[in-house]
């Protein structure tokens, strides 16, 4: 299957520094997809997600769990903020999704959701669960931080439904952001064909 994919990242109204991150690795024919969300906003919530976000990129050889794992150990006692954090990947035959707090993923219409359990990284997330995915060509998901409203998505991701994924993800951040707080967001299509 191909995946043509864009994110786009914001951070809170006024300031530079941007607590969110979108991130994407490959390791082999493997995808990984990933959503940060440090807790807060500004400077301090900054170095968490860009601690995150290299600590996704450094681990792209592991299994999933393992590295939530290693994000919750490189944050627990530290002075860096606690995170919220979702991961997709997807593998020729399969495709799973975890994730800690409030990082959501939206597929078609009738799809069953994954769901990311409640915690927060750096405060000994206990157990994580992997889910399945179905992820199937003709498709478009879509994963995002809270800083997107929940009640202005749909209409967001339905406007925007015939754009290529750099420009949807922008524009559904345009529509359903909040201005008061970061906003982070993946926009990925399915098609036939190879990697």
């Amino acid at each position: 299957m191909k995946i043509d994919h864009a994110s786009a990242v914001r951070p809170y109204k006024g300031l530079q520094s941007c607590g969110d991150a979108a991130v994407h690795v490959a390791h082999g024919k493997a995808h990984r997809f990933v959503i940060i969300d440090a807790l807060g906003h500004g400077p301090d919530a900054e170095k968490t997600a860009k601690k995150l976000s290299a600590l996704v990129r450094e681990t792209v050889d592991l299994q999933l769990p393992e590295v939530f794992a290693r994000c919750d150990a490189e944050l627990t006692g530290t002075q860096l903020r606690g995170a919220a954090m979702g991961a997709l990947e997807v593998k020729a035959s399969e495709s799973w999704f975890t994730g800690v707090g409030n990082i959501d993923v939206y597929g078609p219409r009738g799809a069953r959701r994954p769901v990311c359990i409640p915690g927060t990284l750096g405060r000994q997330v206990r157990k994580l669960r992997l889910q399945p995915v179905d992820l199937t060509p003709g498709t478009r998901w879509f994963m995002v931080s809270d800083g997107l409203r929940v009640r202005d998505l749909p209409k967001a991701m339905e406007s925007t439904s015939a754009l290529a994924p750099r420009e949807a993800a922008a524009q559904v951040l345009d529509a359903a952001a909040r201005p008061d707080d970061d906003a982070s967001i993946w926009v990925l299509d399915f098609t036939e064909g190879g990697a």
